[in-house]
């Protein structure tokens, strides 16, 4: 698990160009029995101490690759927002949440989470990266800012509605990414 958090963490450095902290032990990692959540998501508890905030993450014995990617990847950016060890819990958006993991599973892939005796194939020439998000957008249409930003919670209850709000936030963050000095003014909104 280890392992897979450090991979996943270089990923979301790496495109906001952010230097990894320096400071080991900012989010802990422990498994919690599958039956407790099912395959679910996994259970981020931050707690504040004199040094700054640390996290504890609850992740199921078992648990789908998607989930572990977006769950460490939402951790990672609360830690990176929560580094100035301010005495309030700084909240990154849901839509960067969900625009950055969506971002690191299409262009990492499932290479990301070590898994024992796990063989990875990769074959062919990749196309457009970003086809599935678009595709979940062509009845309906992206979200504007304002609904990504505050979203209902009929979108984010009703499946297919969470699609589309996740493939508006996979566009968003991407073309945030690849403005000039993006991923730059991206990690400055985050740190605030």
């Amino acid at each position: 698990m280890a392992i897979t958090a450090e991979r996943i963490e270089r990923a979301v450095l790496n495109r906001l160009g952010a230097a990894p902290s320096g400071i080991r032990g900012r989010f802990h990692l422990f498994l919690i029995p599958t039956n407790r959540f099912g395959t679910g998501p996994l259970e981020i508890l931050p707690r504040v101490y004199r040094d700054g905030w640390q996290f504890h993450v609850g992740i199921p014995e078992t648990v789908d690759w998607r989930y572990l990617v977006r769950g460490l990847t939402e951790v990672i950016l609360l830690e990176l927002a929560n580094r100035e060890g301010r005495p309030l819990l700084a909240r990154t958006p849901l839509w960067l949440n969900e625009g950055m993991s969506g971002i690191i599973q299409i262009q990492e892939g499932r290479s990301l989470v070590q898994e024992p005796e796990a063989g990875v194939i990769r074959a062919g020439r990749r196309g457009d990266p970003l086809w599935e998000s678009r595709a979940a957008l062509t009845s309906a249409g992206p979200l504007t800012f304002s609904e990504l930003s505050q979203p209902l919670a009929s979108q984010l209850s009703d499946t297919n509605q969470f699609t589309r709000f996740q493939a508006s936030a996979v566009l968003l963050t991407q073309q945030l990414l690849s403005e000039e000095g993006g991923p730059a003014r991206l990690r400055q909104a985050v740190l605030g």
